[in-house]
């Protein structure tokens, strides 16, 4: 039996030493073959590298080609660009010499605007009618201003210039109305008037000065007192103010903005214009004396010296009820968007502190609400109201002479379609009645956006805009880049938005493009294609391929492709996920218009660059101020 025994256990250890055995050499076979495929595999890796170190190479020299190229065609565009301005200015100076039109300011310089305050300060003495033609001066130099600062992109920069020449000529405007309030409070005082109004207005435009004297009778508190000024649209319910001897109420409506620059930068936006309620300090009846002395008070003896309002003007004894009647152009959504406030000019921001109760009726465009202080007074609307675009699109139109394209803009309140030719654009829609004097007539991006926004319809949005908003501001020179290159393609391609674009981060704008079927009668149409605009070195291009050339610094470092996007789902579908890989069959640049013509024909590209530089201007200004890039 122990023989048998021991040779079992040989036999088991042998088998187990074979076992191990097998399992070694299969642990060796896969680690040579893991290590064949490691080698195999970094060789590959390497081999790829190199292949896309020679793509990017290509492509860098590509771009620095491309860069040749498109710094001779747009060297002459400019050019071509300043001879046609040029002509344009001479055209207009000829007819404005022909028709003797007076300056209209078209390039006005405002480091020396302080010249024209000078020239209006002159000379105080002046009658009621000239506060008229003051008020009316003042706001047209403003808004030539406005055009003038938002065609020159320096609405920030130029803030600065604009409040401190506003503040110049309001400063002005006041001591002349100063002047001829104490002129009218001085004429007063000898008589024994009873409650009235002095007023000076244009009832045309319905902005001017009311001059509300008190009573001399002390008895009457707390009697009603209705001062219906339908001159300057406004109405007062003053109860119990004016029985007061020793002050009168005075009104002033300004077509102008307290803070211009609060249209721009920050801050919600008033509703046609603003208007002053003042308590004034009444003179001191004369005093007839002996032997033909007469005692007067000093201060108003010489009303050209008397100009200064009362210090310590009190608060109102009650609350009054205030009823503003608002332009025909101002467009009124509803209520609720609406905010009666005052200017606090020591913080610069308008509070709503000192107004309550406030109603809109609609048949009567007026907004009524109750009034616990003096001071300047506005009709709020939040500037972010119509800034959430909903889509946009561009594309040229069918049109006789000259090229025109139609730039469309969808807010949450309207539809807004511009047709953009030569350097001006026309209002086409929202048809509404508020902006029918505003619709068919051909002006600058500049003057009718910034009249959109008088009217209430605000579309010039700022970077303030976007953090209050939460939204993704792109990069400036991305931006302005994408605004660059669509602008130059409008004339023949057809743009829209894409959904995606408000998903990408701050380096990367995209949108829809395709070949116009505009002068092909609609057959046909060609599928819109997505268009992306990144920074260069972020791009996955770069990225993959370390120690490749690198582009140099005189061509930017902006990349324009055309992407698969949403090749792999309809854009509509919300989970479709947006590809940023290269659609066959095209390749990169450092422009948009170097990459579309693999998706489109000769013709097109013929249309492109044969078109005037100025609708391209044009174009390039109104994406500029309306900024679809990072709003949509």
């Amino acid at each position: 039996m122990p023989p048998k025994k021991g040779k079992k256990a040989k036999k088991a250890e042998l088998e187990r030493k074979a076992r191990e055995e097998e399992e070694l050499r299969r642990k060796e076979e896969e680690e040579r073959l893991e290590a064949e495929r490691l080698v195999k595999q970094r060789e590959e890796e390497k081999r790829a590298l190199e292949r896309r170190i020679e793509a990017r190479n290509d492509e860098v020299d590509r771009f620095v080609c491309h860069v040749e190229e498109m710094s001779a065609r747009m060297a002459a565009r400019t050019a071509l660009l300043k001879s046609l301005r040029k002509k344009q200015h001479e055209v207009a100076e000829w007819q404005g010499h022909v028709g003797c039109n007076e300056a209209e300011w078209p390039d006005v310089d405002t480091a020396n605007l302080n010249t024209y305050a000078t020239e209006i300060d002159e000379n105080l003495s002046f009658k009621a009618g000239d506060v008229t033609k003051c008020i009316n001066t003042i706001d047209r130099v403003l808004a030539e201003l406005e055009y003038n600062l938002l065609e020159k992109k320096q609405e920030e920069q130029g803030s600065e210039k604009l409040i401190e020449f506003s503040f110049q000529l309001q400063r002005v405007l006041l001591k002349k109305i100063d002047a001829i309030t104490a002129q009218m409070l001085k004429e007063s005082r000898n008589t024994n008037t009873e409650r009235g109004t002095l007023a000076f207005d244009n009832g045309a435009t319905k902005y001017g000065v009311v001059l509300c004297l008190s009573t001399q009778n002390s008895e009457g508190h707390g009697e009603d007192t209705c001062l219906d000024l339908s001159s300057i649209g406004i109405r007062l319910d003053i109860s119990g103010q004016l029985c007061r001897n020793d002050y009168a109420v005075r009104i002033c409506r300004f077509p102008f903005e307290a803070c211009p620059r609060l249209r721009y930068v920050c801050g919600d936006l008033t509703m046609g214009g603003v208007f002053h309620v003042e308590m004034v300090r009444m003179p001191s009846p004369e005093m007839a004396l002996a032997d033909g002395w007469t005692l007067c008070n000093d201060a108003y003896a010489n009303s050209e010296q008397s100009n200064e309002r009362s210090v310590g003007t009190p608060t109102f004894l009650a609350p009054i009820k205030c009823s503003v009647r608002l332009p025909s152009n101002i467009i009124v959504d509803s209520p609720s968007s609406l905010l009666a406030a005052t200017w606090n000019g020591d913080e610069e921001r308008w509070s709503s502190k000192d107004s309550s109760g406030l109603e809109y009726d609609v048949e009567s465009r007026t907004v009524s609400f109750q009034l616990s202080a003096p001071g300047m007074v506005g009709i709020l609307q939040s500037r972010q109201i119509d800034l959430d675009y909903k889509s946009w699109s561009l594309g040229p139109i069918k049109a006789n002479g000259e090229p025109v394209v139609k730039f469309k803009l969808v807010t949450p309140r309207f539809q807004v379609v511009l047709h953009i030719s030569g350097s001006n654009c026309t209002l086409v829609a929202p048809d509404i009645p508020e902006l029918s004097k505003l619709k068919g007539i051909s002006q600058s991006p500049a003057q009718l956006l910034a009249k959109l926004s008088r009217s209430g319809l605000h579309l010039l949005p700022m970077d303030s805009d976007a953090a209050k908003m939460e939204r993704t501001m792109k990069m400036h020179n991305i931006e302005e880049r994408a605004c660059g290159d669509v602008s130059i393609l409008s004339t023949a391609f057809s743009i829209e938005s894409s959904r995606f674009n408000s998903l990408l981060g701050r380096g990367q704008i995209c949108y829809e493009i395709r070949e116009s079927d505009t002068f092909t009668g609609g057959c046909d149409p060609s599928p819109m294609a997505t268009a992306l605009v990144e920074i260069d070195s972020e791009s996955a291009s770069a990225r993959n391929a370390p120690g490749a050339k690198e582009v140099p610094a005189h061509c930017g470092n902006i990349r324009c492709s055309i992407v698969k996007g949403a090749e792999e789902g309809p854009e509509s579908i919300p989970d479709t996920k947006f590809n940023t890989a290269a659609k066959d069959g095209t390749e990169s640049s450092l422009f948009m218009s170097q990459c579309v013509p693999s998706l489109s024909s000769s013709e097109a590209m013929e249309r492109v660059w044969s078109s005037s530089p100025l609708i391209s201007e044009t174009v390039k200004q109104v994406l500029e101020l309306t900024r679809p890039f990072t709003f949509c």
